[in-house]
């Protein structure tokens, strides 16, 4: 009879068709979880690129916003603003005001939707 030592036991378990099974059940769910690490380290890089542009953004509003605070600061400043609110002029200033003509094809346009509305207009008259 012979006698099994632990090594040899021990080379008998590690080597078997189970503990592999084992080890590739343990090798699936790791890689799984690294790609799931790895989608998640990408979309926080998109998230923080979108964040880094609107960072961006606000600081620039924040310097336009600044600069209009100590524009308040001045007479003219407030006079400055003022005119462009309200669209208003000084006492003894012109102003000129440029209105664009309509093109042809908006007049036609109107022309027509008119035109169908006293069609509507006649037969709702006559009910």
């Amino acid at each position: 009879m012979s006698q099994k030592t632990p090594q040899k036991l021990y080379e008998k378990i590690l080597y078997s068709k189970v503990m592999l099974l084992i080890l590739l059940v343990a090798i699936f769910f790791m890689g799984k979880g690294v790609i799931g690490l790895y989608d998640k380290k990408q979309s926080t890089g998109e998230t923080l690129e979108l964040i880094r542009a609107e960072w961006e953004r606000a600081q620039e509003r924040r310097s336009v916003l600044e600069k209009k605070l100590d524009d308040f600061e001045t007479e003219k400043g407030i006079e400055m603003e003022i005119r462009d609110m309200f669209n208003v002029a000084k006492e003894g200033e012109k102003v000129i005001v440029i209105v664009d003509t309509p093109k042809e094809e908006e007049v036609e346009e109107i022309q027509k939707e008119a035109l169908w509305y006293r069609i509507i207009d006649i037969f709702l008259f006559w009910r």
